[in-house]
């Protein structure tokens, strides 16, 4: 089964970070080699299209909005997503957005729903960073063996079925298919 996924690409200026599930059908967004995320979707970007196909509105199952929300900042990106979203909810689709970051932040999309990176690991807030070793240390001082075990066969499932690039897009579908309203990944 493929996933119909909309995704309008005039909403992305030249040198802005598309939204990495649309890899497969715009090529790479721009990307610094000395970053962590560099290749990170290459095998992504190769077999994307063997489990989702790009299409209109009007057969799409979701519509991306097209922007990595990162790269959301001023009154125009907004406004373009709102309208996005609007424009897809009219059609009776709900509406995805990506924001490839570590932000707690609740994005202005109502609703949304958010992976909680804090159930899969040690959450230092940028405040506390002077604190993190000592930080760490009292977070696995409070685990039992038993309890870190979980943790990490639970992170390593995670890993495995959502987290790396191509089990994340693959399983897709099951997460989009069953919204109703917008959401944030």
């Amino acid at each position: 089964m493929k996933l119909k996924i909309y995704s309008d690409r005039a909403e992305v200026s030249a040198g802005t970070l598309h939204a990495f599930i649309l890899t497969p059908f715009w090529g790479k967004s721009p990307e610094d080699p000395n970053e962590p995320d560099a290749g990170r979707f290459d095998e992504y970007a190769a077999v994307g299209g063997r489990f989702l196909e790009l299409t209109t509105l009007e057969v799409a199952d979701v519509a991306i909005f097209p922007l990595d929300w990162s790269s959301v900042g001023g009154d125009a990106e907004m406004a373009a997503a709102h309208r996005f979203i609007e424009s897809a909810q009219a059609a009776g689709k709900p509406s995805i957005v990506f924001f490839n970051s570590d932000s707690a932040e609740q994005l202005p999309v109502e609703p949304t729903a958010v992976v909680r990176w804090r159930d899969y690991c040690v959450w230092v807030d940028d405040a506390e960073l002077d604190r993190a070793g000592e930080i760490v240390a009292e977070f696995h001082e409070q685990l039992t063996d038993k309890e870190f075990e979980e943790l990490q066969q639970s992170c390593r499932r995670f890993w495995e079925e959502y987290i790396r690039p191509v089990a994340f897009f693959s399983n897709f579908h099951r997460i989009a298919t069953t919204l109703g309203e917008p959401v944030a990944l």
